[in-house]
């Protein structure tokens, strides 16, 4: 019998199996790719479809779902239909984080412990450090082709550059992909000069975008329905990867987007931080007696600019805004695709963001000092195709209210997102999970719902990690479901930042002039905005936290870059 089939019977007795239908037959040995025609033959499908929605730098509060003000009232209503999520992290940037989602492995396993355009010296040739998704995990993708699914996907990639690291050859069907981190929204502009111009890869071929091409947010969108459309019919359900390269840098949107936000931001980071945050009070999100966090910046207050640099600042955040909403609009757009096609009740969506809110000073890079230059980056001009700004530290740190900093940290504000997941036939919609939850649980949880083992010790011959996510089955199932108890950790690294939760406690290692350059420790239950460090209060709980952060590094084979980290 096939793994598949072998499965039905144990997975069958887990609650959320209850929603599917289930005839088990005989087959022959497990299944590889290119016998996968067979596998959906004997495993009768209602089996779900899956879409996962990828943003790319949004923050925790950006989305009126979380307290935020700009218009998302698509993904405010999945949300609200579904399990909202507010205890979900992932890595501390994007491509640690696609690394864990597809896999549900450790990213320094997997091969992205480090981002691939910083990799360390000492890091170079390291397991672990290959810069691409390597051959000791398998990915979800290549899973659930084996078993019969159809599988898209369309937007960011960023886990690996070459045809034999691209989309094609870790499981997905079809696929048009930016290879890289980021680039243009309007055209095939590079992200700086040595991506120039942006790489991308069709069904794993190189390629550039058509000359069609508006933007990137609805192109993704539209490619990814053409995928789904051109299969409308098929028997085999799908799964459905989406990865947004909004609203990440450089900040750029359609005008009649941007026009939509004129003069909201005019009062500045702190107003904005605190409407959020009271925002979330009304929603339950935080306690009543919750702060917000400081912003920390070298440079002056609001009122102390003039009122040009003022304008410029509203501006950065008036394009960042309108490039959320206009992602809005594209999943209002799809899912109303899915249910025209008579597909929406029967799939799983997954919404999340891949990290917090870019706010580290690349401008600053040589890389990118050099690059800026070249756009026309005046006020009337900015969110332009030939236009190149970033958000920067004050606005990223608003729109990760009520956490800690942002992208590249380990505190909550780089680690800690929005997320959500939708899908009729779970028993807990309409609600809201706060227990923590890690981008590694989303492979196993998709993989038993398909009717698959989640986590395999072989593939195609070769060995491979076992899956160190959990299952969110439970939670899904049951309003009181848990996920992770009290004694079960979580840590992380990335850039030589490190930190570790266990229950409400989190220790946290960052060099100045982030941090101290020592462990902190901190009280997430009362202290969501790492404001208060307990070490010297409980130096008992920071050693012993300390101690389960070594055991998870030698675990998963963490090398400490030997230079000074760039972010």
């Amino acid at each position: 019998m096939t793994k598949a089939i072998q499965n039905c019977a144990s997975i069958a007795g887990l609650c959320a199996m209850c929603i599917l239908l289930w005839s088990c037959g005989e087959a022959g040995e497990k299944p590889g790719v290119k016998e996968a025609a067979n596998v959906h033959q004997t495993v009768v499908s209602k089996r779900p479809n899956f879409l996962i929605i990828v943003a790319d730098d949004l923050g925790y509060s950006d989305l009126g779902a979380y307290g935020g003000e700009i218009n998302t009232p698509n993904l405010d209503r999945l949300s609200k239909e579904g399990l909202l999520f507010t205890n979900f992290y992932v890595a501390g940037t994007c491509a640690p984080t696609r690394a864990m989602l597809l896999t549900g492995v450790d990213h320094h396993r997997a091969g992205l412990g480090n981002m691939v355009e910083h990799i360390a010296p000492n890091q170079r040739n390291q397991p672990g450090y290959e810069g691409y998704l390597n051959e000791r995990v398998v990915t979800m993708s290549e899973r659930l082709q084996d078993a019969g699914y159809r599988t898209y996907m369309a937007g960011k990639w960023h886990v690996g550059s070459s045809e034999n690291s691209s989309p094609a050859a870790r499981g997905f069907d079809r696929s048009f992909v930016l290879v890289r981190g980021g680039a243009n929204h309007f055209d095939n502009t590079g992200l700086n000069g040595k991506q120039h111009p942006a790489p991308y890869r069709e069904d794993g071929v190189k390629t550039s975008l058509p000359e069609d091409f508006s933007y990137s947010t609805d192109f993704y969108t539209d490619k990814l329905i053409q995928y789904l459309d051109e299969s409308k019919d098929s028997d085999e359900p799908f799964f459905a990867y989406l990865t947004y390269t909004a609203p990440h840098w450089p900040l750029q949107a359609p005008p009649e987007n941007i026009a939509k936000y004129e003069g909201v931001y005019d009062a500045g980071w702190k107003v904005i931080q605190e409407a959020r945050l009271n925002r979330m009070k009304k929603l339950g999100l935080v306690s009543m007696e919750a702060t917000a966090p400081e912003i920390v910046t070298k440079y002056p207050a609001w009122g102390e600019l003039s009122d040009h640099t003022r304008q410029v600042e509203a501006r950065r955040m008036e394009i960042f805004a309108a490039m959320v909403d206009r992602l809005d609009r594209k999943v209002g757009e799809l899912i109303a695709f899915l249910k025209e096609t008579g597909q929406y009740d029967n799939t799983v969506i997954l919404f999340m963001s891949d990290n917090g809110n870019e706010g580290a000073a690349l401008q600053n890079l040589p890389i990118f000092a050099d690059w800026i230059p070249r756009f026309d980056n005046s006020l009337d001009n900015m969110g332009e195709a030939d236009s190149y700004v970033m958000i920067e530290e004050r606005w990223a740190q608003v729109s990760m209210t009520p956490h800690r900093l942002f992208k590249g940290m380990p505190s909550d504000g780089g680690i800690r997102v929005p997320a959500f997941i939708t899908y009729g036939g779970f028993k807990n919609q309409g609600a809201r999970h706060d227990g923590v939850l890690h981008v590694m649980d989303i492979a196993p949880t998709l993989l038993s719902l398909a009717g698959l083992e989640p986590s395999v010790t072989t593939y195609e011959g070769r060995e491979v990690y076992p899956v160190q996510g959990l299952s969110m089955l439970a939670a899904l199932n049951d309003p009181a479901g848990s996920v992770r108890g009290e004694d079960d950790g979580l840590g992380w690294e990335l850039f030589n930042k490190k930190a570790y939760r266990k229950g409400k406690w989190k220790v946290v290692h960052m060099h100045q002039p982030w941090g101290p350059d020592a462990w902190q420790l901190f009280d997430l239950s009362v202290d969501p905005g790492e404001a208060n460090d307990l070490a010297d209060v409980h130096p008992e709980i920071l050693d012993t936290l300390v101690g389960e952060w070594d055991a998870y590094a030698e675990v998963n084979g963490v090398i400490l870059g030997d230079k000074p980290p760039e972010r």
